[in-house]
């Protein structure tokens, strides 16, 4: 028997003792996240079945919108959709990035305001999270990667391999950003460096510092809230239930739009340790960004939420997100809101 055909048996065994399908293309159980739970037990050099990798690859694009490229590169090996399957230092770096992506207005209220990153949603970008490194896909990478080198948050410019594609790291983390036109983009020679970016040997400035500094601390299960916000600022429903819509228009465009109503995109994401809140005046709604962060399959395994009747808070561990705005489904005036349990710890 070959070594090919020993390892394609293999790989039937365990698929089968998983309960999925080697060989279609589909999903075989209504639950996949349970064998994906049970696909995380096994060996490490075990290959996800072909007919199943194409179907979490699917999935996902019909969650995220992403380039098929993108997408099969960053599906996860656990059964996952790979959204939230990084690094410690990837995971870090989200969550800082959602301080600046979702802050807007509200200065002395959240000093990452001050940063800028707010006005990347407005272009055209898709998230495209993988294991090492969060890819931004946009028609305008020169002017996003710009904001990102501006933000004072210790981004350098690793690689340039073409025009197009800058590939960034974050000094304080070592995480990697990659901007690119392309999700198809493949690491080769640099072409040089732009003029007026610093590269990776460039330390960190008193001015940086000082805005890292400013961060609050965040416990763990904070970091993978706020990092999930950020690997979901498109997604979307597949059966148009929800939407997020870069927290800039409404996708589904349904009558109860906020910025019908109110025109405004301030926003505040801000907190310590296990407590966070995010206050909205305008899109996306709040129900729509729980059930991103919760839903069945794309959302953060283990993370629930609760209606609370004036706002909605999203648990995961022992840290909460608290969401205030407006809804996309109105709240029955006959709802009463049920308290939640205290935090009794720290991170």
């Amino acid at each position: 028997m070959t070594k090919n055909k020993a390892r394609k048996r293999e790989n039937r065994r365990r698929a089968a003792a998983l309960g999925i399908s080697y060989t279609r293309a589909h999903f075989t159980r209504p639950d996949f996240a349970a064998a994906g739970r049970r696909m995380a037990q096994v060996p490490p050099d075990f290959r996800v079945p072909r007919g199943v990798k194409q179907a979490l690859v699917r999935l996902r694009i019909q969650y995220t919108g992403e380039p098929l490229s993108a997408a099969n590169a960053g599906t996860g090996r656990d059964g996952s959709l790979g959204l939230d399957m990084c690094s410690s230092r990837q995971r870090t770096l989200r969550a800082i990035l959602a301080l600046g992506l979702f802050n807007r207005g509200y200065h002395d209220v959240a000093p990452a305001a001050d940063w800028g990153l707010h006005t990347v949603l407005a272009y055209s970008v898709t998230m495209s999270p993988q294991h090492n490194r969060l890819v931004i896909i946009t028609d305008t990478p020169h002017n996003v990667a710009q904001y990102f080198f501006d933000a004072g948050l210790g981004f350098r410019l690793e690689e340039y391999p073409d025009n197009g594609v800058y590939v960034c790291q974050h000094l304080p983390t070592g995480a990697q950003l990659v901007i690119a036109i392309d999700a198809s983009w493949k690491r080769r020679v640099s072409r040089g460096r732009p003029m007026g970016y610093q590269g990776i040997d460039v330390p960190l400035s008193e001015h940086e510092r000082q805005r890292l500094e400013s961060i609050p601390d965040m416990s763990s299960d904070a970091e993978k809230l706020l990092a999930g916000l950020t690997c979901r600022a498109d997604s979307r429903d597949p059966d148009s239930k929800w939407a997020l819509g870069n927290w800039f228009y409404d996708p589904l465009e349904t009558p109860s739009s906020a910025r019908d109503r109110l025109g405004s995109y301030d926003r505040t994401l801000w907190g310590a340790s296990n407590r966070w809140t995010i206050r909205l005046k305008d899109l996306p709604h709040i129900d729509d960004i729980a059930q991103s962060l919760t839903a069945n399959r794309v959302g953060i395994p283990g993370a629930t939420w609760r209606d609370l009747g004036d706002h909605i808070v999203v648990s995961l561990g022992r840290a909460t997100l608290a969401i205030y705005g407006p809804r996309r489904t109105p709240v029955p005036s006959s709802s009463a809101a049920q308290p939640i349990a205290s935090d009794q710890g720290g991170a």
